[in-house]
C-alpha cells in the first residue's frame, strides 16, 4: 500500500498538477473555475462582513485567502523538491567481505528489475501522453481557428512531456548501471567460492549457468524493445524545433540504456566463461 502511494505521488500527481492542470486548456479552465469560485466566495464574504461592519471577519477572510495562496505555492515547491530528490545508496561500501557482496548482489538484482520496470512505465506514460497531444493537434486542425499558433503550443506541450520522460531516464540509467556492476561482482565472488568437488555446490553452479543464459536471452529482448522505441520516436521532423530537440534528447537517453544492456551481455559472457572454467566445460562442449 505504501509503495503504491509513493509511486502515485512520485509519478502521477506531478504530471496531473503540472502538466494536465497548467499546460492543457481544459486544466487551465478547471483552475480558472476554481479560482473564480473562490474569488466569488471571498468577495461575498467581504461584502457581507462590510455590511455587518464586522472587521474581524474581513481580516479573517483575507487571512484565509493569503494562507491558501501561500499553501499552494509551498506545496508546488515541495512537490518539485520531492521529484528531484535522489535516493540514498542501497549498497554496502568499503572493504567488502563475501557476505557483503552477497547482500549487494541481492539488492542489485531487485534494483535492476525495479529500474527496468520504471523505464517501461516511463515509456508507456510518454506514449499515452504523445497520443493525447496528437489527438489535440488533430482537433485543432479540424477547428480551423488560429491553427498554426495553437499547433505550435501543443507541440511545445508534447516537448515538455518528452522532457519529463528524459528526466526519468536521467535518474534511472545511472541506477541501472550501478545495479549491474554490483550484481555481477557478487556473482563472480560466488562462483569463485564454489567447490566443484562438492556435488551440491556443483549443482548450484550448473543452475546458475542456466539462469545466466536465460538472463542473457531476456536482456536481448529488452535491448530489442529499446531499439524499437527509438524507431517509434522517428516522427516527421519538419514541424517544431522544440519537439525535435526533446526527441533528440530522449533518443540519446535510450541509447544510453542500450549501452548499459550491452554491458549486461558482456558481463553475462564473462560470467558464463567463469562458470564453464570452474566446471571444466570446454568451449566446444558448450551448448
Amino acid at each position: 500500500m505504501l509503495k503504491w502511494l509513493k509511486d502515485f505521488l512520485r509519478e502521477y500527481v506531478p504530471w496531473t498538477l503540472v502538466d494536465q492542470l497548467i499546460y492543457t486548456q481544459t486544466g487551465r479552465a478547471f483552475l480558472a473555475s476554481i479560482a473564480g469560485a473562490a474569488g466569488t466566495f471571498l468577495a461575498r464574504a467581504l461584502v457581507e462582513a462590510a455590511w455587518l461592519r464586522n472587521y474581524l471577519l474581513i481580516a479573517f477572510a483575507v487571512f484565509l485567502f493569503i494562507a491558501a495562496v501561500l499553501g499552494i505555492w509551498e506545496g508546488l515547491i515541495a512537490l518539485r523538491r520531492f521529484r528531484e530528490r535522489q535516493p540514498k545508496s542501497r549498497y554496502i561500501s568499503g572493504e567488502l567481505g563475501f557476505f557483503d557482496r552477497m547482500v549487494n548482489m541481492e539488492s542489485a538484482h531487485k534494483a535492476f528489475l525495479n529500474v527496468m520496470s520504471r523505464i517501461v512505465r516511463t515509456q508507456n506514460k510518454l506514449t499515452a501522453r504523445i497520443k493525447s497531444h496528437t489527438a489535440a493537434m488533430t482537433k485543432i486542425q479540424r477547428s480551423g481557428r488560429s491553427v498554426f499558433s495553437r499547433m505550435r503550443k501543443e507541440s511545445q506541450r508534447a516537448a515538455r512531456s518528452t522532457d519529463d520522460a528524459v528526466r526519468e531516464y536521467e535518474k534511472n540509467i545511472p541506477e541501472l548501471a550501478e545495479s549491474i556492476s554490483f550484481y555481477f561482482e557478487g556473482q563472480l565472488a560466488f562462483i569463485d567460492r564454489m567447490d566443484t568437488a562438492n556435488p551440491e555446490q556443483r549443482a548450484r553452479l550448473q543452475k546458475l549457468r542456466e539462469v545466466t543464459r536465460n538472463l542473457r536471452k531476456s536482456n536481448a529482448v529488452n535491448r530489442e524493445a529499446q531499439e524499437a522505441y527509438i524507431n517509434a520516436l522517428k516522427v516527421p521532423r519538419d514541424f517544431s524545433q522544440d519537439l525535435n530537440s526533446a526527441l533528440d534528447r530522449m533518443t540519446e537517453k535510450i541509447l544510453g540504456s542500450i549501452r548499459v544492456l550491452d554491458d549486461v551481455e558482456t558481463r553475462c559472457d564473462a560470467m558464463l566463461k567463469a562458470i564453464d572454467s570452474k566446471l571444466g566445460i570446454t568451449p566446444s562442449a558448450v551448448s
